[in-house]
């Protein structure tokens, strides 16, 4: 039954589980954040990336270049920098995260609290239990409508 229901819900929404970038970006206004510039350009966080696999640099590589060429990211010179990591997927693909817990400690709260995504998936957890799944990966689900 779950399955079904997932099936319906990806079918309903093909847009939003798509296998590729779609070029067109997302007509969302952009968030302003006030950073400080101070301590985010502490020399900790102007180090080099830690060391990675080959195959994890290759794909960080491919991966990168794929969102520059959907012009989802851009180039940039600054000195501080986020780690990026990949992560591996169930069927043996790696999910792109960045890790921006140093970026957060430098920007400066803003007048309205952000959502506890926790207690947000409980509740949605707690009302939709057969529909809600915490593993959901959009490219996996995708490749199950074809």
């Amino acid at each position: 039954m779950q399955d079904k229901i997932k099936k319906l819900l990806i079918t309903k929404y093909t847009k939003v589980f798509s296998m590729n970038l779609n070029p067109e970006p997302a007509d969302i206004p952009p968030m302003e954040l006030t950073v400080d510039t101070e301590q985010w350009e502490q020399p900790m966080h102007s180090r080099p990336p830690r060391v990675q696999t080959v195959a994890k640099q290759n794909e960080t590589r491919k991966q990168v270049q794929d969102m520059l060429d959907n012009n989802v990211i851009e180039p940039s010179s600054a000195t501080a920098h986020s780690q990026v990591l990949l992560t591996p997927k169930p069927n043996g693909d790696f999910r792109f995260c960045v890790d921006f817990r140093n970026l957060n400690v430098a920007t400066k709260m803003v007048g309205w609290p952000i959502p506890n995504i926790n207690l947000m998936l409980q509740r949605i957890g707690h009302t939709h239990p057969k529909v809600w799944s915490d593993g959901l990966d959009s490219r996996v689900l995708s490749s199950t409508t074809t």
